[in-house]
């Protein structure tokens, strides 16, 4: 591996009562559930065993979203892998303003076909300029550890954007439903991003 070549594993935060009821959270400031919780610490055992396989000898740092459920997971995975949680407002969730608290059945019936009429959600962060600083946030983080391995704790919209906008993945694939806790991990160096392994949850059980 080049010492070139930056290391970022993003990770989902772990599940809220929010995700259970499949309501739309955005920015709304919701903890992590028992199982979130459960699923945090899963994810901070398997980042401890994943360091070697990428061929570091120890994640370089820790960076997480502001919001609750985000900084939970970060605590929870700072203390498998000794790292102390910075953290980072640019990875926070896209804000779905007055979408929020409610379910996609809830949101579809309020504002049909949504996500073709953005300008017209009250509140609602525009696609690419979510996109836009997705990649300004997890690149900068990135550039900063240089040839080093960082965990970047952030949320499903967020990621999704990134991996398409950065071009870690082909742009036009289907967004991918992110499990929480999953460890999606990618590689930067001058030439830009690559994927390394998307989604991976095996970590956190049946």
């Amino acid at each position: 591996m080049s010492r070139e070549e930056s290391i970022v594993c993003l990770v989902r935060h772990g599940a809220t009562s929010w995700n259970a009821a499949g309501r739309l959270q955005g920015r709304s400031d919701i903890p992590l559930s028992p199982e979130g919780a459960l699923q945090a610490e899963k994810a901070g055992q398997a980042l401890a065993r994943k360091i070697a396989e990428l061929g570091h000898a120890r994640w370089d740092a820790l960076y997480s979203s502001p919001l609750q459920r985000a900084m939970e997971t970060a605590w929870a995975v700072g203390r498998w892998v000794g790292l102390t949680p910075h953290v980072d407002p640019g990875l926070i969730e896209r804000a779905f303003g007055v979408l929020e608290g409610l379910t996609r059945e809830e949101a579809e019936k309020a504002y049909p076909q949504w996500w073709q009429r953005p300008h017209l959600i009250p509140g609602l962060e525009d696609a690419e300029a979510l996109r836009a600083r997705a990649v300004q946030a997890v690149e900068r983080l990135a550039r900063a550890h240089r040839g080093k391995a960082i965990i970047v704790i952030s949320h499903g919209a967020f990621i999704n954007a990134f991996l398409r906008a950065s071009g870690a993945v082909d742009p036009e694939s289907p967004r991918t439903p992110l499990v929480n806790c999953s460890l999606t991990t990618v590689a930067h160096t001058q030439a830009g991003w690559r994927a390394i392994a998307l989604n991976e949850s095996s970590h956190l059980g049946a």
